[in-house]
Parts: C-alpha cells; structure tokens; sequence
C-alpha cells in the first residue's frame, strides 16, 4: 500500500480565557509526515483517549503542565496500527499504544512516552488502564491516599474512568464501605462498577445524603470534581482522614477566565478540626517507581478480570470530532473513558 504524506491534526491556536470554543480556540490542519528515522514507526491512529487533565494546559494561567505551544499538534493518548515501521520492537501491523497526538496518523519512536504493543487481552481498556484514569486511580490511592483495608473510601466522578477504577481497586483491596458520587443518571453506573452507596451531587438535599451515607466517617477521599462536592466531602471525613486530590473537572473550564465563577469552600476548618491531610499529585512527579508499579498491578489485574476499564466510544466517528467530544467529556456527557474512534 502506499503511506501517506500528510496528516491532519488539532492545534490550539488561542488559548483558552474561560469555556474553550471550537471555533475560536482551535483549528484542524494538514502536516506533512517526515521520514521515519531509525527506531521509529508509523502509526495510523485508530482510536484515541481524551482526558481532563489536557484542559490546563489550554490556558495560560500556571498549572502542572506548561501551556501547549500554539499551532503545533496537541498531545492525546492513543491506539492505532503501525503501518511502516523501522524499529525492532513493532513491526509493521502490529498495535500500539502510545503518546500520540491528536491526529490521523503519528510519527513514533524510542522517545514516545509509554510505546508498547498491545495486549489483546487488555485492548483499548489501555487507554485508561495505562492512561492518566488507571494510573492516577492507583497512585492515588496508593502512595497518595495511603489505601489499606477496613477503610471506608469515598471517590467522586465516580462513573467517570478514574473513578470507575478507583471504586474497583478500593473493592479489590478490602475496602470497608466504597461510597461513590456522580450524577443522577450515572448512578446505577457507580452501583455497577462495586460501590456500596452512589449519592447524586444533582440532589437538591446532597450534602445530607452524603453524610448519612458515609456517617461522617470517610477515611481515604479521592477527589476529582472539586467545588461544593469537595466542600461537602471535607464535612463527612473522619479524624486523620486522607483526600487525594487527582482532578477539580467542575472548575477547568473556567480556567483563565473569570475567578469569581469558582465555587468556594466553607468547610476548609475541618483541615484542621480532623486533622485530615489533603494532598494534590501528578502522578509521573511522585517517585520514580510509582507509575511502573500502577503499570505491572493494573496489568494484572485486568488479566485476572478483577479491575475492568470502561470506555465510551463517542457517536461520532473521524479526527474532525475531537474537539466536541472534549468539551462533552467536560460537561459529563460520558461513562467511563471518553474516547474518539477514526
């Protein structure tokens, strides 16, 4: 077959000053595709992953992660063939996964961040198990949240791909009661997933069926929303409680915009009243064995059928639609792990 020139790709080409616009803040544009050096491989981009995590770096305003230059091709994880190859380690045909970026076709060697082929066994379950959701849910919970059994174990985003892991992980550890937090309609999800309570933060009385339902006892909270669930959260953890702050989705949209669009917290005292440690992580920034460690367990565990990634393919299919399933990942549209199929 003959390999193609050119790809297109998803560049920012303004950055985001509040809820980021299709129109205004990105552009799809062609790239030639450069020779394959030694070691490198061709890679037609099959299906990739969106994570919350890309939104900062949309903005200017000083975050983890440096502001994505403009008009060059954003960062996606993703699974696609290798349809050229002049590496050892992936042949042509083979699947692989990788740090690609948001784009038909991508250009991968030795200095791609985690470049493997793909387990049959695991599939595109390892665009959360191996991507930001499955990584952040065991570091998290491990070297973060200090996890061990008899806890009781709150998450919200619970019906999200990190918290979905998270619940299936404390469940796997011997968690005493795994309380979970998502929308009315994803409560059923959270159920499913092996949480003992779900509770809806679109409940006009949320804050109190919270507390009946963790009994104000929460050991080990693993925080993804931000705003008044964390608020609520931080009035049911119990003395030396641990919160593991992975993700604030309610807020990212709202970065580098207006500030006062925030929600505030009133219950900040129980920091000190509970003496509770609230920590924030980036999972590659915690030590250097933490993300192979989350690797090998996450691996097995997907073998052994005890820790399951759900994903959500987006209805429409092609590059062209990243950008709107992005901004339905924002506004929980999904289940699971957002991804786009080309």
């Amino acid at each position: 077959m003959s390999l193609p020139t050119s790809t297109k790709a998803w560049v920012l080409t303004q950055y985001c000053t509040g809820p980021l616009s299709e129109s205004e803040n990105f552009a799809l544009r062609e790239f030639p595709i450069p020779e394959l050096k030694d070691g490198e491989v061709l890679v037609k981009v099959q299906t990739i992953g969106l994570e919350p995590a890309m939104r900062p770096s949309y903005s200017l305003e000083k975050s983890y992660r440096e502001p994505t230059p403009l008009n060059t091709p954003l960062w996606a994880f993703g699974v696609g063939e290798v349809v050229a190859s002049k590496s050892d380690k992936l042949k042509t045909g083979a699947i692989a996964y990788g740090l690609f970026s948001m784009s038909q076709y991508h250009v991968a060697g030795p200095e791609t961040p985690f470049l493997m082929p793909v387990d049959p066994k695991i599939g595109k379950q390892v665009l959360s198990l191996f991507a930001p959701p499955g990584l952040a849910a065991h570091v998290g919970l491990f070297e973060i949240g200090e996890l061990k059994k008899g806890d009781t174990v709150l998450v919200s985003g619970a019906a999200g791909a990190t918290g979905s892991i998270v619940i299936q992980i404390a469940k796997r550890v011997g968690a005493k009661k795994i309380i979970g937090i998502a929308s009315k309609r994803k409560l059923d999800a959270v159920l499913a997933d092996g949480a003992d309570e779900a509770v809806a933060y679109d409940d006009d009385d949320f804050e109190e069926k919270l507390k009946k339902a963790t009994g104000e006892d929460v050991n080990l909270y693993f925080e993804n929303v931000g705003g008044k669930v964390l608020d609520a959260a931080l009035g049911c953890m119990a003395a030396y409680g641990r919160i593991a702050v992975c993700g604030m989705i309610s807020q990212y949209d709202s970065i580098g915009g207006d500030r006062n669009s925030f929600e505030g917290i009133k219950n900040i005292r129980y920091i000190l009243t509970r003496r509770i440690k609230m920590q924030g992580y980036i999972c590659s920034q915690v030590n250097d064995e933490a993300v192979p460690k989350a690797i090998k367990d996450l691996g097995a565990w997907a073998h052994d059928g005890s820790v399951k990634a759900a994903i959500y393919t987006h209805p429409d299919k092609g590059v062209e639609h990243c950008i709107k399933a992005f901004q339905g990942l924002l506004t929980g549209a999904n289940t699971g792990k957002m991804t786009v199929d080309f």
